[in-house]
């Protein structure tokens, strides 16, 4: 989906433009990711373990502007791509494509501005606007400040899966799996 830009003032007035992110940003998109998994161990990779290509990058970045059912959006200050957030579906068969997922990032330096709340708000609308029903993410069971913040959001907890990660040092961080109906129909199992 391409996201049209849209300008923000952050808590700080600092000015940040969301907007898809473009294919021909592959390797800005590629050192962003390599950055932001090196500052937290809460987030799904290693920076060594961005290994993407700037032609597969290129090529995923392209995909996800024509595809109506997903998308990729970077926020910007002043020009530097400082978070990320990318809606997918989970799933194209019947069963479950009312269903997606949210993942997010923002770089270390530029958090409690108010980023990451603008990109779930963000997400939130245009995951309705895309026709999902609900949303769903992955947390890391020990990173208490984001749970709060998908809480303040809407999500709610649905699950755990306990040593879903094993980092580095050999110990493992159980997974909480959070989510939030969109439409205002009533959930029924």
């Amino acid at each position: 989906m391409n996201y049209e830009p849209k300008t923000f003032h952050l808590k700080d007035s600092s000015v940040c433009i969301l907007r898809s992110l473009l294919p021909g940003e592959a390797e800005t998109v590629n050192r962003f990711m390599k950055q932001v998994y090196g500052e937290s161990d809460f987030l799904m990779r290693y920076p060594e373990e961005v290994t993407e290509d700037s032609r597969n990058m290129h090529r995923f970045l392209k995909k996800n502007l024509e595809d109506e059912t997903g998308m990729c959006v970077g926020a910007f200050i002043n020009g530097a791509l400082v978070g990320h957030t990318q809606v997918t579906g989970v799933g194209k068969h019947l069963k479950t494509n009312h269903r997606c997922s949210l993942a997010i990032a923002v770089r270390q330096d530029y958090w409690h501005l108010g980023i990451g709340r603008l990109l779930i708000e963000e997400d939130l609308r245009l995951a309705a606007e895309m026709g999902y029903e609900q949303i769903e993410l992955g947390v890391f069971a020990d990173n208490k400040r984001a749970q709060h913040l998908y809480e303040s959001c809407g999500f709610e907890t649905w699950g755990v899966t306990p040593h879903a990660f094993k980092l580095k040092d050999g110990s493992y961080r159980s997974e909480i799996t959070m989510g939030r109906f969109l439409s205002s129909a009533e959930q029924r199992d």
